[in-house]
């Protein structure tokens, strides 16, 4: 799941842009606020702090980067595994004090815990080749997807996974058959949603680890990624270029923003990424062609 360093400019633009409110004037004139530079090759996840004073990259030169967002400067770097390998995932504690990064090097992987302020490191668990981490609302727990047809997708609980390795292991989710794309809890930590490259995108029961129910992309496609809204009550998914919001609780279409038909891939790509707007109201994407564009989820209509 490695991203190409294109990437870098056109995640940070919508992040930011999302931060910032991207129904301003700001999305129809979009401005770089800083150029990060510190990565040497192409990132491959971004995250925002819940508290939007800090973002940490990851990327394929191995390093974690912590950077203040107000000037852009670095708060914290570390080079993992000696530059071997890649950073493949992070994300922010509820708290925004500590971040937890995937790393994977050839087969082998594993997650580290980084405390920003006291920079000190703590293991948290091994897993085969770690390729997309979420941490739960509540503090407690980390979703962790990795590079394993047979369980490809665990909720680890973090103390436990410390003291105890594998012991810290909770629930299986098994299903997938191919490498996950991405996975992440609902706002309230009770459900998780994944795709995968087998073409499913899975709606599970974050306490007990059911199958809640299963979708099946369109013929010759994959659902490449899918987010929940702020509310939990729907979901945003991509498959290339085309863009769906579903009702949650039953995985029924609710509306199309783009129909991804072959008018629609040459005007806008293939879609890289996706967020909603923390409001809920509009939903940004970035692009293969290196723009981004922003749609209000009520209308369709691109902003």
């Amino acid at each position: 799941m490695q991203k190409t360093a294109i990437k870098l400019m056109t995640m940070w633009a919508l992040t930011i842009a999302l931060l910032l409110g991207a129904q301003s004037a700001l999305a129809q004139n979009p401005k770089a606020l800083h150029v990060l530079r510190g990565h040497w090759e192409g990132i491959t996840d971004v995250a925002f702090s819940p508290n939007g004073r800090l973002v940490a990259t990851t990327s394929d030169d191995s390093k974690v980067i912590v950077w203040n967002v107000r000037d852009g400067s670095q708060k914290f770097s570390s080079k993992i595994n000696n530059g071997k390998g890649v950073t493949s995932s992070v994300a922010f504690s509820p708290d925004s004090r500590n971040i937890f990064v995937g790393h994977y090097d050839n087969n082998k992987g594993s997650i580290l815990q980084f405390d920003i302020e006291k920079r000190k490191v703590k293991y948290v668990a091994s897993l085969p080749g770690v390729v997309a981490v979420d941490y739960s609302p509540d503090g407690k727990s980390l979703l962790v997807a990795y590079i394993n047809g047979g369980v490809p997708v665990n909720i680890i609980n973090i103390k436990k996974a410390q003291k105890h390795k594998k012991k810290g292991r909770m629930l299986h989710l098994s299903g997938h058959t191919k490498m996950v794309t991405s996975a992440v809890f609902s706002p309230n930590g009770k459900l998780v949603l994944t795709t995968a490259l087998d073409g499913n995108m899975v709606l599970w029961n974050a306490k007990t680890g059911e199958r809640i129910y299963g979708l099946k992309a369109d013929k010759y496609q994959t659902f490449d990624h899918a987010v929940f809204s702020p509310d939990g009550l729907n979901i945003a998914s991509n498959q290339g270029s085309k863009i769906d919001i579903l009702n949650t609780k039953t995985g029924n279409k609710v509306r199309t923003l783009v129909e991804g038909s072959d008018e629609d891939f040459k005007r806008y790509g293939l879609i890289f990424a996706l967020a909603y707007n923390p409001d809920g109201k509009s939903i940004a994407v970035c692009s293969s062609n290196g723009n981004i564009y922003i749609w209000d989820v009520k209308t369709s209509a691109l902003l």
